[in-house]
């Protein structure tokens, strides 16, 4: 059984009972938890080992324009989607 055909037959059992569909979005939701619980362990990398250059990597974003922060976090985001369907 696939992986879709499986939440297409949990959606049609759990119809609107709420203790279901509140049990069917934790279990669909389980590889977006674990996306953001990464995203949290990398991200305390960086100020847990070197916070004096952390801070002054923070700093220095404050010289930079909205137009080239927001260019960054377009490229990290495209940069992520190629990886993640690359890797998955």
């Amino acid at each position: 059984m696939g992986e879709w055909q499986f939440y297409g037959i949990m959606r049609d059992r759990v119809g609107d009972n709420p203790v279901f569909l509140c049990l069917f979005l934790v279990i669909c939701m389980q590889e977006l938890l674990v996306a953001l619980c990464l995203l949290l362990v990398l991200e305390g990398l960086m100020p847990s080992i070197a916070p004096a250059a952390w801070r002054k990597t923070l700093l220095s974003l404050l010289d930079l324009s909205d137009r080239q922060i927001r260019m960054g976090g377009l490229i990290c985001m495209c940069v992520g989607a190629i990886l993640l369907s690359v890797v998955h």
